[in-house]
């Protein structure tokens, strides 16, 4: 199957046979009765033959119907082993389409909830090699994205993204509930991330067999396990997800999917039904090809709307030799597994100014040429926010003191000043003064903790960070600041892009 017919990539390869259609019914034994006379008495003269006759064709039927039995228990479906064989090395070409239609969900003000027309369309196509397996990390593979693009329209706003270059590289580890996707090369943005992150992982499709002997008509059900991976959850809380082996066609088993899934992404709630259709090749032992109908109704979080839709995948996964871009070469001295919790997201404000690095549990919330707020959410509980805000340039060798520095945070915050916790200067990894004083007060009776940054270098350029918590979480914010203070830099302001073309049509015209 060449991947240029679309069309044909939308349907299963499958086709439905009849293994019947060459058999024909079974002509009439002789010696049994004919039924155009079965119900005439017979005379004294051919009774006793007709017994006999009668006796011998009973025993006759009765040794057709044992070989029929015999030969129907022979002919039966033998039980099929589905089990994938992923050997490191082995290569495949994944395509993917995912549609999503929908409301999204937003409540800006903490009141009042609104609804808007949502409408997704997402295209992946790439290739992916399978990786030794990791005691640590689990199940690996590393994938070079050919194409992967979406176009998201909110009412009547549209936003295109596509990969950069520079992230088509990227190693995926899936251990337990665990799936973790990232770049060797560069940390990748949270766009990029949200990107390529589908429901439906191709890494995980052989998790979904029983490795096992099954069936026709044999069902088994999935853990937590697979399914938090696999729809792109936090946690499960209920789950009923069954797979049946529906038929054999050929070499290929056909294999449905369906269920329902009560779970949380970031904390926030989430409710999914779930319906699709998998295709095993018994002779390659791979999973091919995968159809999944998706119903999900997701609660507003602390940093991410709700929404209500649905969403329609389709995926095929084609055998190749090799790719050129995944050679032993290429990969040569690339750090190809990474601890899940050290995977950094990278993050460079849209107006320009500054970018830094940070971990996957910040999210940001705005981006705006004055600020740029993060909220920090550990599993579904808002733990801080952070405002980074980009600074008037001062004359070059401007120095910047603690005390002063200090001074003017218990001014900025008046009768909410309690005290100072800490104060420290130090020189970030790009070399620019930093300038840290944590100070502790209420708000409304709640304490409370500020954690003040000042950051500049000799060309006069300063920016600062604030974080506020409240004082009964330090422990678990414990050092979630360090990272975005220690990798921040200035950087200049991006070219203004080329505006998007509209795949859905153009947007609506107002008074129309």
């Amino acid at each position: 199957m060449s991947f240029d017919d679309t069309d044909r990539f939308l349907v299963s390869p499958v086709t439905t046979i009849s293994p019947f259609r060459d058999q024909q019914r079974p002509a009439r034994i002789a010696g049994t009765p004919d039924s155009s006379t079965s119900g005439a008495e017979p005379s004294s003269q051919t009774r006793r033959p007709q017994f006999a006759c009668r006796l011998r064709g009973t025993a006759w039927m009765a040794i057709f119907t044992t070989l029929v039995l015999v030969e129907a228990s022979a002919a039966a479906d033998p039980p099929y082993r589905l089990e994938a064989i992923a050997k490191p090395g082995r290569s495949q070409r994944v395509k993917a389409i995912l549609e999503v239609r929908g409301q999204l969900k937003l409540n800006a003000s903490g009141q009042q909830v609104r609804e808007l027309p949502l409408e997704v369309k997402g295209e992946l196509t790439y290739d992916e090699t399978v990786l030794p397996p990791s005691p640590r990390y689990g199940t690996r593979a590393v994938r070079y994205y050919d194409q992967a693009s979406a176009a998201i329209r909110v009412d009547d706003h549209l936003q295109q993204s596509t990969l950069d270059d520079s992230a088509r590289l990227v190693v995926v580890q899936s251990k337990g509930e665990r799936l973790t996707l990232f770049s060797p090369l560069i940390p990748l943005t949270r766009e990029q991330l949200d990107l390529i992150h589908l429901q439906g992982n191709s890494i995980l499709l052989p998790r979904l067999l029983p490795n096992r002997e099954v069936e026709i008509g044999e069902t088994w059900q999935h853990a937590p396990e697979l399914i938090t991976p696999l729809l792109g959850l936090e946690a499960v809380n209920k789950a009923t997800l069954n797979s049946t082996l529906s038929r054999v066609e050929r070499h290929t088993a056909v294999i449905e999917l369906t269920g329902t899934v009560s779970g949380a992404v970031n904390g926030v709630s989430t409710e999914i039904d779930l319906t699709g259709k998998y295709n095993f090749d018994l002779q390659r032992q791979r999973v091919t090809w995968l159809a999944l109908g998706i119903k999900e109704n997701r609660s507003i979080g602390h940093a991410e709307p709700g929404f209500d839709v649905e969403a329609r995948l389709r995926l095929v996964a084609l055998p190749i030799e090799s790719s050129p871009h995944l050679t032993d070469e290429a990969l040569a001295g690339l750090p190809l597994e990474i601890d899940p919790d050290a995977a950094l997201l990278r993050f460079r404000t849209t107006t320009g100014g500054f970018q830094l690095l940070h971990d996957r549990r910040w999210q940001v919330m705005t981006d705006r040429p004055e600020v740029v707020i993060f909220r920090h959410v550990d599993r579904g509980d808002l733990i801080a926010q952070c405002n980074v805000s980009r600074m008037a340039d001062a004359p070059a060798e401007t120095e910047f003191t603690l005390d002063k520095f200090r001074a003017d945070i218990q001014a900025a915050l008046g009768d909410r000043f309690g005290q100072f916790i800490d104060a420290s200067e130090a020189t970030n990894q790009n070399g620019l003064q930093v300038l840290k004083v944590i100070a502790a007060g209420t708000v409304a009776d709640i304490p409370i903790q500020w954690h003040y940054y000042f950051l500049s270098d000799r060309k006069g350029r300063s920016g600062s960070f604030v974080f506020t918590l409240e004082s009964s979480l330090a422990e678990r914010f414990a050092n979630a600041d360090e990272i975005l203070v220690e990798t921040f830099e200035f950087a200049d302001p991006p070219k203004p892009a080329t505006p998007p073309q509209a795949p859905f049509g153009s947007p609506p015209v107002a008074g129309k």
